[in-house]
C-alpha cells in the first residue's frame, strides 16, 4: 500500500515537473529584466517568411503585473530598421492598418498583440525569418523601462498572411 502511495506521488511530481517545462516553453519569460519588474511578456513569436520579404510581424502577450498603468513607447529589434505598432481596422468589406502611436497596459491587466488584432510591424528586415530561430525584441516602457524577450519564429505552415505589409504604404 505504501509503496503504491509513493509511486502514485512519483508519478504526479514527473507530471507537474513535465507541465512546468512545457509551461516555460508557452510561457517565455523575459531575458533581461530590472529586479522587481512589472511588464512580463508571454509567448512572443513570429511566423517564417520567405527570404524576400522585406517586412514581418510579431505577436506576444504583454502581462502588467503592479498596480500601476504602464505605457508601451516603442520597440526596437536588431532584425529589422524599425518597429511599429499597428492594429488591424475593419470598415465594411475592407480590413486596414492603422499605426498606434503607444499603448496603455492597465494595472493587472495585458494587451495581446495577435495576427488580425494589434501586432508589432518589423519593417525593413535585415535577414530572413527563419523557423526555428529566435531574435532579440526590446520594448521600452514608460514605467517599467526597457524589456528585452527572445521571439520564437514559428513555421507559418502555408497559411496566407492577412494582408500587405509593403513599407512604401507606411
Amino acid at each position: 500500500m505504501l509503496r503504491t502511495k509513493l509511486m502514485l506521488v512519483g508519478c504526479a511530481i514527473v507530471s507537474l515537473l513535465g507541465s512546468a517545462e512545457a509551461l516555460a516553453h508557452d510561457h517565455q519569460m523575459i531575458d533581461k529584466v530590472k529586479p522587481k519588474q512589472s511588464i512580463m511578456v508571454h509567448r512572443p513569436w513570429s511566423r517564417a517568411l520567405p527570404p524576400v520579404a522585406r517586412n514581418g510581424a510579431a505577436y506576444l502577450m504583454l502581462h502588467n503585473n503592479s498596480a500601476k498603468p504602464d505605457r508601451l513607447l516603442s520597440a526596437s529589434s536588431p532584425i529589422a530598421q524599425s518597429v511599429m505598432f499597428h492594429q488591424n481596422v475593419s470598415q465594411g468589406n475592407s480590413v486596414s492598418m492603422a499605426h498606434v502611436n503607444d499603448m496603455v497596459i492597465k494595472p493587472r491587466s495585458m494587451i495581446e498583440f495577435k495576427p488580425g488584432g494589434y501586432h508589432l510591424m518589423l519593417m525593413g528586415l535585415k535577414r530572413p525569418l527563419v523557423a526555428g530561430e529566435y531574435f532579440e525584441l526590446t520594448l521600452q516602457l514608460e514605467n517599467a523601462g526597457e524589456v528585452v524577450t527572445r521571439v520564437l519564429v514559428k513555421n507559418s505552415q502555408g497559411k496566407k498572411m492577412p494582408m500587405s505589409h509593403d513599407m512604401n504604404k507606411h
